[in-house]
This record gives C-alpha cells, sequence and structure tokens, in this order.
C-alpha cells in the first residue's frame, strides 16, 4: 500500500464518518488513489476538476453529477465543494496539485467529514530527500506548526525558483 494511499485510509476513513475517498491530480486529471471499493470513473475525474475550473457559483447554481447521483452543492468556491443528495454527500477540497475526495453515507456526521477533509487538505505538503528533479519529489503529511516563544508562523501562498536557482543546485551536484 502506499504511503498516500494509507494517508486516506488513516486519515479520513479513519474517522468513521468518512465512506469512501480518493485524491486526483488536478493538472493530469488523473485519479491517483482511492479507498478499496471506490471507484472514480475518468468522467467523475473531469466533473470535479471542471466543478473548480469554471465559476463556482455555476456549480452551485447547477449542482454536482457524481457517481451517477445528482447532488446540489451547498458550498462551492475556489477552494471547497460541497454538495449532498438526502442522506449521503461529497466533500471535495481543491490543493495546489490534488483534489481530495470524502463521501459520506446516513448515520456519519457531514461536519465531521467536512473538517477531516479540509484538514487533511491543509497538512499534504511536498518533500524531498536529495536533490535533483521532479522524480525526487514527493508527498506528505505533515503536522501544523506551533511557532515558539518569540517566533512566527507564516502561510506560504506560492513560491517558485529563479533559473540562477536551478543552475545553482545543478553545478553544485
Amino acid at each position: 500500500m502506499s504511503h498516500l494511499h494509507n494517508l486516506l485510509l488513516d486519515t479520513l476513513l479513519g474517522t468513521k464518518h468518512v465512506d469512501s475517498a480518493a485524491l486526483i491530480k488536478i493538472q493530469e486529471r488523473s485519479l491517483t488513489v482511492a479507498s478499496p471499493g471506490f471507484s472514480v470513473m475518468p468522467c467523475d475525474v473531469r466533473t470535479l476538476v471542471n466543478g473548480f475550473a469554471k465559476n463556482p457559483l455555476q456549480a452551485r447554481r447547477e449542482g454536482l453529477y457524481f457517481r451517477e447521483k445528482d447532488y446540489k452543492c451547498v458550498r462551492a468556491d475556489d477552494h471547497s465543494l460541497y454538495a449532498k443528495n438526502e442522506n449521503t454527500g461529497v466533500v471535495v477540497v481543491k490543493t495546489h496539485v490534488y483534489l481530495l475526495v470524502a463521501t459520506y453515507i446516513e448515520g456519519m456526521y457531514p461536519s465531521v467529514c467536512v473538517e477531516a477533509t479540509e484538514k487533511l487538505a491543509k497538512m499534504l505538503a511536498v518533500h524531498f530527500d536529495k536533490p535533483g528533479g521532479p522524480e525526487n519529489l514527493y508527498i506528505e503529511e505533515v503536522d501544523k506548526s506551533s511557532p515558539g516563544e518569540g517566533k512566527g508562523l507564516l502561510k506560504v501562498v506560492a513560491s517558485a525558483l529563479n533559473q540562477a536557482d536551478l543552475l545553482q543546485v545543478w553545478v553544485s551536484m
């Protein structure tokens, strides 16, 4: 089992208020990993990615067709999409690289499903252990830092490498 698969199982399904979960890579529009028995078809992947690519208000007005069910959107913005169908629902949270998808069924608390999914999206970070290309990057769960006395915590929204940074790494190797 992959690290990401374990992360979904432990962090989301472990709450007992998430029935199934998946991770979709946004740029490739592909399913990266899903919980056992949760089949997300390519048309569902497109639906979810397009839900964020288009105007979120449109998704909120029109609803969501996911896994052969019509869902009514109760929240749709640039970061999150929550939709329900009677006593079941789907929660989709966008990170910079992935869409994190979680579903709940009757008897589960939607609020716990939402909280767990939102928290996990904020706890995924890209790491590397050695210099090199993108093949050395991997996703890992991280603890949300608490600054110590006299220190501060910054939220990084975006970062970049310049050509000079890349040349320095390659020259020093």
